[in-house]
């Protein structure tokens, strides 16, 4: 029992100390800032913080470790047999993971964010869209295929974060959709979609 309320209270002290890094780099840039400011910030001292991290860096890259992880997970849970039939529900998932974390993903998807994050990230959604298709169709050209996952996941990356940039003010299910239509049919749907609707 007395495991489990340690097991908590841990977790539950990593958690205000993410939250005050979050806080922290929404102002300034990781290099300003130290130690003692996320410990006060959190409520606890610095010796609290050295019991989980051994410097802010390493924060930082066990963050982004976690989001990778949960990222993975959640691609992982469709197979390519539920791709094959709708490629809905594993990009809802993935915009509802955006959306959850909209504020600490634009930090590091930012301009000065973690380029090794951010190719992490690309990497995960390209392995799996290429793995998982590759499975379940014949490619007869490998080289072309690859260049087209490539552009495939460098637009799902893109969209998510100008979403994530704009505050996610945009429904999940309107930016799933989106992303569906575009992955399917390019963007011959948004002219499909002005004619439809008699713009021009």
């Amino acid at each position: 029992m007395a495991n489990v309320v340690e097991d908590r209270r841990s977790r539950r002290t990593k958690r205000k100390l993410r939250l005050s890094f979050i806080e922290l780099m929404d102002k300034k840039d990781i290099t300003e800032i130290t130690v003692t400011e996320i410990s006060n910030l959190a409520g606890v001292n610095r010796g609290t913080f050295y019991l989980h991290y051994s410097d802010i860096y390493d924060m930082r890259r066990q963050i982004e470790t976690e989001l990778i992880d949960e990222l993975y997970t959640i691609l992982n849970y469709h197979s390519a047999e539920k791709m094959k039939k709708a490629i809905y529900p594993i990009i809802f998932d993935v915009c509802c993971f955006f959306n959850e974390n909209c504020k600490l993903l634009n930090i590091f998807l930012s301009k000065n964010g973690d380029v090794v994050f951010a190719d992490g990230l690309k990497g995960i959604v390209k392995e799996k869209v290429f793995h998982d298709w590759k499975s379940v169709n014949k490619l007869d050209n490998a080289k072309e295929n690859e260049i087209h996952f490539c552009f495939i996941t460098s637009g799902i990356i893109g969209v998510l974060r100008q979403w994530i940039y704009e505050g996610c003010v945009t429904s999940i299910e309107a930016v799933a959709s989106l992303l569906r239509e575009m992955i399917l049919n390019g963007s011959q749907f948004l002219e499909d979609k002005r004619v439809s609707e008699g713009s021009f």
